[in-house]
């Protein structure tokens, strides 16, 4: 069986907020990296997109469900000593049952502490109804996404003319690329493509027009740049 890749397992803002996660997964025996993405985040094809401040600790997928649990057992001990000005204390049932359907998106302390306020309301979340919310939530990012036939139709124009201006054929690829093998990683580890079978198969057809294009447009150029200098 090949090695497992590494992927995305916690996000911060800066690199400073990794650390104390350092010893908790060494001491575990969990393989990790640190990656800085904030020029490199997943891009969405046909939309723009704002750079931040991303840094990723990384660990294999196999390892998601012991890394976790050891997350959990660490914030529960930490759960009795939240300052009462935390943010969540001022939310709503209805917003503190979102941070428990959506832990992925609110970090896994906030997700415990969410579940500790609504019980501390007479209002507990069953281990049977975290278990529904969280295959709702897989089955809802498991969705894919779905370019815009407009953006599809300019890259493969952009992917014909790179013979011509080798910038455009050169851009046709990147998406070409980003169509067919962007991924998306799941809270529990899980890797998936993020776009359609059919913008797949577009992005493939976009990829190698697009580089075959280029090249010849690179011949072209190169071989009158040298009947030029031979004038």
């Amino acid at each position: 069986m090949p090695e497992e890749e590494f992927v995305s397992f916690l996000k911060f803002d800066s690199e400073a907020d990794t650390k104390p996660y350092f010893d908790i997964l060494h001491d575990a025996g969990i393989e990790f990296f640190i990656e800085d993405e904030s020029f490199s985040a997943d891009p969405i094809v046909g939309s723009a997109r704002s750079i931040v401040n991303d840094f990723r600790i990384k660990i294999r997928p196999g390892d998601f469900e012991r890394a976790n649990a050891l997350l959990a057992d660490i914030f529960k001990e930490q759960l009795s000593n939240v300052d009462k000005d935390y943010f969540i204390f001022d939310f709503t049932d209805d917003e503190l049952l979102d941070i428990v359907k959506k832990p992925d998106e609110w970090g896994r302390f906030n997700f415990m502490l969410a579940q500790q306020l609504l019980k501390n309301k007479g209002k507990s979340v069953s281990a049977d109804e975290i278990e529904k919310f969280e295959e709702e939530r897989l089955n809802d990012l498991r969705q894919t996404e779905q370019s815009s036939p407009w953006w599809i139709s300019l890259s493969y124009i952009m992917a014909i003319l790179g013979c011509v201006i080798m910038f455009l054929g050169v851009l046709a690829i990147f998406i070409g690329w980003q169509l067919t093998s962007l991924k998306k990683t799941l809270p529990n580890g899980e890797r998936f493509y993020v776009y359609s079978n059919s913008d797949r198969k577009n992005g493939s057809n976009i990829f190698y027009i697009a580089l075959v294009s280029t090249i010849i447009g690179a011949i072209v150029t190169y071989l009158s740049y040298i009947t030029y200098l031979s004038h």
